[in-house]
């Protein structure tokens, strides 16, 4: 059993996704399931390993994500998130594009087509406030 995260209709601006809701394993965030939501932090857990395709479209205010260590990503995963300027990976913070992938490439995260994140051609990170 699993269980998919679908929407956000809370008021907290800071989340953390629980790793189980109601006893079954938290695995996926659909499209579009924090979509202009107002986050300005989110916390993944390792439980998940499936982040749909714009999660967090348009997330103007969100600055600080934190992936879980094995992970499927859908570009563009973070549209529109212009203030994201660091994300937390394996307890490090990176705030360069380039680096982020190369970490992420070095330690199994993929595309949905099973590419390395490293060898991706999409930008998993267009629309935000990462350097290049």
């Amino acid at each position: 059993d699993y269980s998919t995260i679908i929407g956000y209709g809370g008021e907290d601006k800071n989340v953390v996704i629980p790793e189980e809701v109601n006893g079954v394993k938290v695995t996926t965030i659909a499209a579009n399931a924090f979509a202009s939501c107002g986050l300005t932090s989110i916390v993944i857990p390792d439980s998940v390993t499936y982040v749909k395709n714009q999660v967090f479209l348009d997330c103007s205010e969100l600055t600080e994500v934190t992936l879980p260590q094995y992970l499927t990503m859908y570009a563009p995963a973070f549209g529109g998130c212009t203030k994201l300027k660091e994300i937390t990976y394996k307890g490090t913070t990176y705030t360069s594009k380039s680096a982020l992938k190369s970490a992420m490439a070095q330690n199994g995260v993929t595309t949905p087509d099973r590419r390395s994140v490293g060898d991706y051609s999409g930008d998993l990170f267009d629309g935000t406030g990462l350097s290049d």
